[in-house]
């Protein structure tokens, strides 16, 4: 097989100036999209794209990104993998030993609701971290170790972990992630 029949994979000096040329292309279009003032770049379409300026709004399936670095990961959630609520009622359940939904998100003003027996699982607010839990005194979530039902209203957004005081270190925790 000589050189011109062999497959552009198989001649390395084309495969090496190819990645070379996808290189400086990437380098170059990055560059340029820098160099200009970031009113000019946004052309009012929601690409994702920084210049475009965070948003979360959205459609409801549709990706959108947290109001504020207050929605970072907490309690195994993440802003990204909430289950989107901004549209209906949340209710979390907990007839076992987990939350479901254990990652929510809803918006300011949306109440949720929690259903399971408070004697068995207690509800406190707050992150576990490597099993260890912190109370968070400045939730809307209030302690609650009698009865089956207690519905909470977020007024405002943030990220609001929650956790079982008797099974936090065995991985029963949440959060809930609320839009401004």
């Amino acid at each position: 097989m000589n050189l011109i029949d062999r497959p552009l994979s198989l001649q390395p000096s084309v495969a090496k100036q190819l990645g070379r040329f996808a290189i400086a292309m990437a380098v170059t279009a990055c560059a340029s999209d820098l160099q200009q003032p970031a009113d000019a770049r946004n052309d009012g379409v929601d690409d994702g794209s920084l210049a475009d300026g965070p948003t979360h709004e959205g459609p409801v399936d549709g990706p959108v990104m947290p109001p504020d670095a207050s929605m970072a990961s907490v309690n195994g959630c993440t802003y990204a993998t909430a289950q989107n609520f901004t549209a209906t009622t949340l209710t979390v359940t907990f007839p076992g030993y987990a939350y479901a939904p254990k990652c929510a998100r809803i918006r300011a003003g949306q109440a949720a609701t929690f259903s399971g027996s408070f004697a068995s699982h207690p509800l406190r607010a707050g992150s576990v971290v490597g099993g260890v839990a912190t109370p968070d005194a400045n939730s809307p979530i209030v302690s609650k170790s009698s009865g089956s039902t207690v519905t909470y209203t977020f007024p405002s957004a943030g990220a609001f972990p929650y956790y079982c005081n008797y099974h936090h270190g065995a991985g029963m925790f949440g959060a809930i992630y609320v839009d401004p």
